[in-house]
């Protein structure tokens, strides 16, 4: 949450860190500000969005040499200009993303109160540099004073009128990342931000702080010593940010997810054959000694793992747990636990505070997926896979969710396969399914008119129920979870057995009702639950592979044209991905950017 972005060189460099604070927009988007030095510093902030920014910047006449920028997602104060970043008191200028947890017990231990301007927990931290910078007059000694005074969560950047050769910056469970090229040096807490510039990336670890100025940067520790850290580039090119001919960063994901299966697919399968070590070198060892997998995550990172719940307890016949990061609590204590922690990001604070209480207890191993190289939660973790969705801009994740989906998959198969539970007849099968789901992803994708055709079944209605079974249940989950984000149509799911237990009270005349249902043994259940809607008025909207389904209802059904198997849920997904799109779309909603929400939540 919030966006950081900032560079230091040898010519002006306003424009390039605008640049990079509009690819960093969908990581927050209440207010947007900028410091820059040209022979005194100036500071530009505005509540909304960075276009509200560069407008006020458009009159003005910039040359200089230093500038960060922040875009913010609101935790303590409103979203207004006066709580916008940067914040400068005194000689120092400050941007933050993070939480400090005890910003007002040192407001009221060094008697801030009645100096503070704003009502955000940040403030404290310009306060704090600038109490220390009056009793020792150096920068650097004054920052790290500062910081030993917080606790939470922080990446911050740090500029001293006094000296305005460098800029400071410091992490602590919060990504920042520098990196450099001939004439500049750049920071930012998302990688997204530097692609045009560079692609040598250093990753700050926690406690770390960054001296950069014209020639570089120095990495120390809280002692002063110099740290080595390592460099690392990317695969990633800044045009893998652009919009290109799609409307929304949201369809443009969507229909990119063919390809990000593919490659995903790519890297862990080789001529019908699952490699053992795509997970990591030890994964074979550790995989031979599990006897209970534990899997957290948040909001759809969560689903996906609700739904591997299902192959890992018939792949491996090991019994399966799924938790929500915030809410983990280790009671299970299973001799030998996999822990699986999922996160787009790799830096979800929740899922990140759970591995580290796992870690701590030494109980069991631990292993990722992640679609950031190099994340924390990848560098925590003693086995990780990275998935290769690609930047994914859009808020609402699409093609996150189904590469995290078939990589959950192939390591259900995979400890499966080294528990000697999978012969090779029967991984040359599964992998061959696996290998086909790129091709009716497609197929989905080319009857989207169709799709938008059944949006307009909702009625305007305020709320919805989706209904499913079994483990398309949680693609319910999912669904409905995307209306909620990008409509604000409050969407809830059940499991269609559950609607006769209290949820039935809801339906009214042409209240509308989701239903998934497969071509399998419960396609009758759920259909009995069908008409239990029907006779109280509801008004059903049915998503099913099931043709004879299809045929009884073609006015208010879609066919996806697959057979039953376990991995239709990733093709039911992709159906409501689009069904929440085309409805968000018809009312005018913010689709990429909706409110209250950002893209990489990095507090607790």
């Amino acid at each position: 949450m919030c966006g950081i972005v900032g560079a230091l060189g040898d010519k002006n460099i306003v424009d390039e860190v605008l640049y990079g604070l509009k690819t960093l927009e969908y990581r927050g988007y209440d207010s947007a500000g900028i410091a820059f030095y040209d022979k005194r510093l100036s500071i530009v902030k505005d509540k909304g969005r960075v276009k509200n920014l560069e407008r006020k910047l458009s009159k003005k006449t910039v040359n200089s040499k230093f500038a960060f920028a922040h875009t913010r997602w609101a935790t303590h104060g409103e979203p207004s200009k006066k709580n916008a970043h940067p914040h400068k008191v005194g000689d120092i200028t400050i941007v933050h993303n993070g939480i400090i947890e005890n910003f007002q017990e040192i407001k009221n231990k060094f008697a801030f109160n009645k100096f503070y301007s704003s009502d955000t927990d940040s403030e404290v931290i310009a306060h704090l540099i600038d109490f220390y910078f009056k009793k020792t007059s150096n920068f650097l000694d004054s920052f790290l004073l500062a910081l030993k005074e917080l606790n939470g969560s922080y990446a911050i950047a740090a500029f001293c009128e006094k000296e305005p050769d460098k800029i400071l910056v410091s992490s602590l469970n919060a990504p920042l990342i520098i990196a450099k090229n001939n004439s500049n040096v750049y920071f930012s807490s998302d990688i997204s931000a530097l692609l045009k510039f560079s692609n040598q990336f250093t990753y700050l670890k926690n406690k770390d702080t960054g001296i950069l100025n014209i020639d570089g940067f120095t990495l120390l520790n809280q002692r002063k010593q110099i740290l080595n850290r390592d460099v690392f580039s990317t695969n990633l090119k800044a045009e893998d940010t652009s919009l290109g001919n799609f409307e929304h960063y949201m369809l443009k994901e969507i229909f990119e997810q063919p390809s990000s299966v593919k490659k995903t697919v790519g890297s862990f399968i080789h001529k019908n054959e699952i490699l053992s070590d795509f997970f990591g070198k030890e994964s074979t060892k550790i995989f031979n000694t599990t006897n209970h997998i534990s899997i957290i995550g948040c909001g759809t990172s969560y689903h996906a793992g609700l739904v591997s719940k299902f192959w890992f307890e018939e792949y491996t016949n090991l019994t399966c747990d799924v938790n929500v990061a915030s809410e983990f609590v280790l009671n299970k204590k299973i001799k030998n636990t996999l822990f699986v922690a999922i996160s787009q990001s790799g830096e979800t604070a929740d899922t990140l505070s759970a591995i580290r209480s796992i870690k701590k207890l030494k109980v069991g191993k631990t292993l990722c997926i992640t679609n950031r190289e190099t994340s924390t939660l990848q560098r925590l973790t003693d086995l990780s896979f990275h998935t290769k969705a690609g930047v994914e801009i859009g808020v609402a994740s699409t093609k996150a969710f189904t590469t995290q989906l078939i990589s959950l998959y192939a390591l259900a198969i995979s400890i499966g396969k080294t528990k000697k539970l999978i012969n090779r007849s029967s991984e040359k099968k599964l992998t061959q399914a696996i290998l086909d789901v790129p091709k009716k992803i497609k197929d989905i994708l080319a009857n989207t008119n169709r799709i938008n055709d059944l949006t307009k079944h909702l009625n305007n209605y305020t709320a919805v129920i989706y209904i499913a079974r079994n483990i398309l249940y949680p693609i319910a989950l999912e669904g409905s979870l995307k209306m909620k984000e990008i409509s604000y149509l409050f969407a809830h799911s059940y499991p269609s057995g559950e609607l006769k237990h209290g949820p039935l009270a809801l339906i009214s005349k042409g209240f509308p009702v989701i239903c998934l249902i497969s071509n399998n043994a419960l396609k009758n259940k759920i259909l009995s639950n069908v008409k239990e809607v029907e006779s109280r008025g509801g008004n059903v909207i049915i998503f099913t592979n099931d043709k004879k389904i299809f045929n009884q209802n073609k006015k208010n059904s879609f066919f996806i044209d697959v057979e039953d198997s376990n991995l239709n849920p990733i093709l039911f997904n992709i159906a409501l991905q689009l069904f929440a799109y085309y409805y968000a779309k018809s009312i005018g909603t913010d689709i990429d950017k909706p409110r209250n929400l950002a893209k990489s939540v990095t507090v607790e």
